[in-house]
């Protein structure tokens, strides 16, 4: 079965799930209040809140980067790590 038939099959039924989750996603929207939002995704992050996520995050960094930030190995793991990801998104 190639791509065109199988679009032409298949329409209906992709249009209507793609309809039932945006309406879905908008009724969320206007009755979820705000501050219930930012809590759902804080707990999607993994976080119970903004500070725990924040020390989660500075902690990782310094153990993969060392306390010191501004020292010569702090500095030259930075450098390293920015060419593989520049390696890799290349």
């Amino acid at each position: 079965m190639d791509l065109t038939n199988f679009l032409r099959e298949n329409w209906a039924w992709a249009a209507g799930l793609a309809a039932a989750i945006y309406s879905l996603m908008f009724l969320a929207e206007e009755l979820i209040a705000s501050r219930r939002k930012e809590t759902i995704s804080l707990w999607l992050m993994g976080a119970e809140n903004e500070e725990t996520w924040a020390r989660s995050f500075c902690g990782f960094v310094d153990a993969l980067f060392g306390a010191r930030h501004l020292s010569p190995h702090c500095v030259l793991r930075s450098a390293a790590a920015s060419l593989i990801a520049v390696c890799v998104i290349w």
